[in-house]
């Protein structure tokens, strides 16, 4: 059987991970924020490239650097686990809350990480794509940099969340 391969963005400690290397996935390049987390995939996986640091920052890098690993091979897999704190029903609560006490912005950045996550989808052209998040995810309104801000409901505004291909089965 074809040993077949992935990338893993938001590792962690590489947890996740396991379950591709139990079938059989070679993880390629890996992509974690944390140093000490970084350190855990690194020990855990001494034969994937780990680039730790901001995704945003590292996008090219971690392309550039899977399509060295994939010498000129298709990508099998993409896998993927950003934070949900901003779109869980627990960690909303908690950003509503801070919200009406004016301690934080109305849209949690993290929900953003999806934008560079799907860069480098689009790039790569994975056979598959694992988004491992919460429900919520598919209901989530991410603002993009350059768009206009919108409303919020409680000021009058409405929002109405557009057509997610992957979600809507496109």
């Amino acid at each position: 059987m074809k040993k077949l391969c992935a990338i893993s963005l938001f590792s962690s400690g590489g947890i996740g991970d396991l379950a591709l290397i139990s079938n059989n996935i070679d993880i390629l390049t890996a992509n974690e924020l944390l140093e000490e987390r970084a350190e855990v995939f690194e020990f855990n996986f001494p034969d994937t490239k780990m680039l730790c640091g901001d995704i945003w920052k590292l996008k090219e890098e971690i392309i550039s650097e899977t399509k060295i690993n994939l010498s000129g091979k298709e990508s099998d897999g993409l896998y993927a686990t950003p934070p949900c704190q901003g779109m869980s029903k627990n960690g909303r609560g908690k950003l509503l809350n801070g919200i009406r006490k004016g301690l934080k912005p109305e849209s949690d950045e993290r929900n953003r990480l999806i934008i560079p996550t799907l860069s480098i989808a689009k790039e790569l052209k994975p056979r598959l794509i694992i988004f491992e998040n919460v429900p919520e995810m598919g209901n989530t309104i991410i603002a993009l940099p350059y768009a206009k801000p919108i409303p919020s409901p409680r000021r009058g505004g409405s929002l109405k969340p557009l057509p997610c291909p992957l979600r809507d089965g496109g």
